[in-house]
């Protein structure tokens, strides 16, 4: 079982700085198992964004009937964003083309807010928050206009090592998340669990997601989400084989809709209800010259082999330097945002910008572009 608590990467200063290790937050969060047993080929390349930083010091639930149940019908749009130092992420928050950009959670100094979701009725909002000293992961949710911020009680203690990746179910009324528990494996730093859980905004009537016995197969679950037809998407990691897209449906038959090989992470599936994006999965996918890429897959598919055939990229598998990740679907499965990162120079540093693109992959077009580096793009209406 692979911990992905982010925990202070364990290797040599001079490559990551020891107080945050950047490139695994800003990437897919999941990675974090990798700090204890040296990165995944897939996050290496954005080790440039914290050897910039080692540089610059030495030198100075979707609703479950479709769109229009999705808040009251002003699109915003949520992201999460690194301060100038690179110390301290907050989530922000502007309207569907990016203007009036303010910020919605106010985090201590050092701590990453992470993974905003909006709830379906497009009253609040739910977030990761990893607190220093060493990130550890807790609930926290904030009304859509900035007040009541607050963590969530969900009862993590010892062994219980954390809570990741929040999100709502259709009625906005519970959170799903990963629950990490221990003990840890003293060679590998590996988690004793890390599935998938539910309860109420009071932390209370919990209760499992994931099967039964997937820890016996060294797997982990994260990133639930509701697609409108009532079927559940996450992401499964296994130890050996890598990461894949699930489908699972209310009774608990499930179908892997990606190739292991792909490594799909960070699946979000299309809240339309008709046209060519129903049932559709967008992810993020590290490409063989390692790079990152966006790209679909249809949920409907029946098997990984068949899957495969239909995985159509949207963003380009060659575009280093240049790396294209974090993909969200708009309210009205029209439109995906992503994250469009370029490495830094010892003379510039790394950016990060929220684009956008239709679901075919066609007229992409910068929305952030704040001189602060902007990741984790998430849609809603309010």
């Amino acid at each position: 079982m692979t911990m992905r608590i982010r925990l202070f990467k364990q290797t040599d200063d001079a490559i990551l700085p020891p107080r945050r290790d950047v490139g695994a937050v800003v990437r897919s969060p999941r990675q974090v198992s990798a700090r204890r047993r040296g990165l995944r080929a897939r996050i290496l390349v954005v080790l440039a964004v914290t050897a910039f930083l080692v540089s610059a010091q030495a030198s100075s639930a979707s609703a479950t009937a479709g769109v229009e149940n999705r808040g009251h019908g002003q699109t915003v749009l949520v992201w999460s964003q690194y301060d100038a130092s690179f110390s301290t992420v907050r989530v922000m928050m502007s309207d569907s083309a990016g203007g009036h950009a303010r910020a919605i959670t106010h985090p201590p100094d050092g701590a990453i807010d992470l993974d905003p979701q909006v709830s379906p009725d497009g009253t609040h909002i739910l977030f990761e928050r990893d607190l220093p000293p060493f990130g550890i992961g807790h609930v926290g949710i904030v009304r859509i206009d900035g007040s009541d911020e607050h963590l969530l009680d969900l009862g993590c203690v010892d062994p219980c090592a954390g809570d990741l990746m929040p999100n709502w179910t259709p009625d906005s009324r519970h959170v799903t998340w990963t629950k990490v528990v221990g003990p840890f494996d003293p060679d590998t730093g590996d988690a004793q669990s890390a599935v998938l859980w539910l309860a109420d905004l009071t932390g209370k009537h919990q209760r499992r997601l994931s099967p039964a016995g997937i820890e016996l197969k060294r797997c982990e679950e994260y990133s639930a989400q509701y697609a409108p037809a009532g079927y559940t998407i996450l992401t499964r990691l296994c130890a050996g084989l890598g990461l894949t897209v699930v489908r699972r449906e209310t009774d608990g038959r499930e179908r892997l809709l990606t190739p292991w090989s792909v490594n799909a992470d960070l699946p979000d599936i299309s809240p339309a209800t008709v046209g060519p994006t129903k049932d559709l999965v967008v992810f993020e996918t590290p490409t063989p010259n390692g790079s990152t890429a966006v790209a679909t897959v249809p949920s409907t598919c029946r098997n990984q082999a068949e899957c495969a055939e239909h995985i159509h990229y949207l963003t380009s598998p060659n575009s280093q330097p240049d790396q294209h990740f974090n993909p969200a679907w708009s309210p009205d499965g029209q439109t995906i945002a992503y994250v469009r990162f370029t490495p830094g120079t010892p003379d510039a540093p790394p950016a990060a910008d929220i684009w956008t693109m239709k679901w075919n992959g066609t007229n992409k077009q910068p929305v952030v572009t704040s001189p602060l580096f902007d990741f984790r793009p998430e849609w809603g209406q309010r």
